[in-house]
């Protein structure tokens, strides 16, 4: 399947209503993608995305950069 065919089945499928999400975020493609399909496809404003990290012993290195990286996307 191409990305034009993947686009058009994901924006293409009907959605429930959606106005507050909480979202596990690490900081990798996926949780990022997430966030941008919250917001085109759901239509969530990013004020009622409410990104969480879990420190669960990665370092607090880690959890820093997914912080920055969810202040980035909004």
């Amino acid at each position: 399947m191409d990305a034009k065919a993947i686009e058009e089945k994901v924006f293409g499928t009907p959605v429930p209503q959606v106005t507050r999400v909480a979202l596990a975020y690490s900081g990798g493609l996926d949780s990022s993608l997430c966030i941008e399909l919250l917001r085109r496809k759901y239509k969530v404003k990013d004020e009622n995305i409410i990104p969480i990290t879990i420190d669960v012993g990665q370092g607090k290195e880690e959890v820093e950069v997914s912080k920055q990286k969810a202040r980035k996307l909004g």
